[in-house]
């Protein structure tokens, strides 16, 4: 398989995160993940794209990163339109197997998400006023779609839903809502399927990881602040809420809200947690349709089944020497 080497990223700033952040001891990962799309007959013309490179910010550095690709192909690496580093490739031959393995180290600095000073709450309006104006492609994530929807249609079926504390700073206000989806909700993986809306999600009361954290960006969004889909690593170690649910088996999600006076910050609504340091982003969208770890098409009748094994290993220092 050929290796596509790809330290050499650049740094992804958008937007700016907070200008002092609380950086502590780094802590570093190795992360393997191998997905394997198996074909009962030949396919031929497969296009695929792969987002599977933690995002470098001055949370994360990314020390090393490899992607190996079976059949032999040669991607071009560029950058989506939410920033995301993705490989393209490109197999016009017939093959009935399509094989991906990535291999990457991280350093990860985000310590404590709430080593900063709220705003007050009479500038939080003004703050974010000024922002939109001047990051206009911030409105992309107050926008709605099928997985992030307006919830007051659903608030007589499903009702009420959480109203924004005006009491609170944003970041505490949304910690309360995660302790009501925490409540409403129970983690079930066989509840719901990755194309489940939320009126799916509220029928069977529970879900995975994608479905709270569609859940969360819509209520927020709904409140008027932007906020994303985040889909990412987590340390193996940190699943206190997500019963029923293998470490290492897949991919996480979570969200990012912009915080008045801070920049986007992480929450975790399976987890009940703010993220932090645990936490090794990769793609951020509106919602999981904008960040699939791997989405593609080809010629040819047949069906396809997917295998997916990921390790996420923490590294001690004795391991690296410091």
């Amino acid at each position: 398989m050929p290796t596509i080497t790809s330290t050499c990223l650049a740094t992804t700033t958008w937007p700016p995160l907070p200008s002092k952040p609380n950086k502590g001891t780094p802590l570093r990962y190795r992360i393997e993940h191998e997905t394997r799309l198996i074909y009962d007959g030949p396919i031929w013309e497969h296009q695929c794209e792969l987002r599977l490179t933690p995002r470098q910010d001055e949370w994360l550095r990314l020390l090393d990163h490899s992607i190996d690709i079976y059949p032999e192909a040669n991607p071009q690496v560029l950058r989506d339109g939410f920033g995301n580093p993705i490989h393209t490739v490109s197999l016009l031959p017939r093959h009935t197997r399509f094989v991906t393995r990535m291999r990457a180290e991280v350093e990860t600095l985000r310590a404590n998400p709430f080593a900063f000073e709220p705003l007050p709450l009479d500038q939080e309006s003004p703050w974010l006023a000024r922002r939109l104006a001047e990051e206009p492609r911030l409105r992309l994530f107050l926008g709605r779609s099928s997985l992030t929807p307006n919830l007051a249609p659903m608030s007589e079926a499903y009702g009420p839903f959480p109203e924004r504390d005006r009491q609170l700073p944003l970041g505490e206000a949304i910690m309360k809502a995660m302790g009501w989806i925490q409540e409403r909700l129970r983690y079930d993986p066989d509840a719901t399927h990755v194309h489940s809306g939320l009126e799916l999600v509220f029928q069977e009361g529970g879900g995975v990881c994608q479905d709270f954290a569609h859940l969360l960006i819509a209520l927020i969004r709904g409140w008027g602040y932007p906020a994303r889909y985040v889909m990412g690593y987590q340390d193996p170690g940190n699943t206190p809420h997500q019963k029923g649910a293998a470490p290492n088996q897949a991919t996480h999600a979570w969200i990012e809200a912009l915080v008045p006076g801070v920049g986007w910050m992480g929450f975790d609504p399976t987890n009940l947690l703010a993220v932090n340091d645990l936490y090794i982003p990769v793609a951020v969208g509106r919602d999981s349709t904008d960040t699939p770890p791997q989405r593609g098409c080809f010629r040819g009748g047949a069906s396809e089944r997917m295998e997916i094994a990921v390790r996420v290993t923490p590294i001690r220092s004795d391991e690296v020497g410091v």
